[in-house]
């Protein structure tokens, strides 16, 4: 069991996602099928992660951010960017 998540409106968190403890997601944000995301994760509105991608403990996903399929973010993304790869780079 975990705890202490809000999620926003209409946000769509597709079959598989792992949201760890104290999160934070956002208006319209999309969460792929298998998305996780360890503690403390900040996902701003309107940002869409791809399919099994992952996001390491306190990391902050800026507004309108692009993180592709099986991406693993290990720091903040910029509010905008795309990021893709191991370990996650615009």
């Amino acid at each position: 069991m975990t705890t202490d998540i809000k999620i926003g409106k209409h946000a769509l968190i597709n079959p598989g996602c792992i949201i760890s403890h104290d999160c934070r997601i956002g208006d319209f944000v999309n969460l792929g099928p298998g998305v996780s995301l360890a503690g403390w994760v900040t996902v701003e509105d309107g940002a869409d992660l791809g399919v099994g991608a992952v996001v390491a403990p306190r990391c902050r996903i800026g507004a309108g951010a692009i993180v592709g399929a099986g991406a693993v973010v290990v720091r903040d993304v910029e509010p905008g960017a795309t990021v893709v790869g191991v370990p996650a780079r615009r």
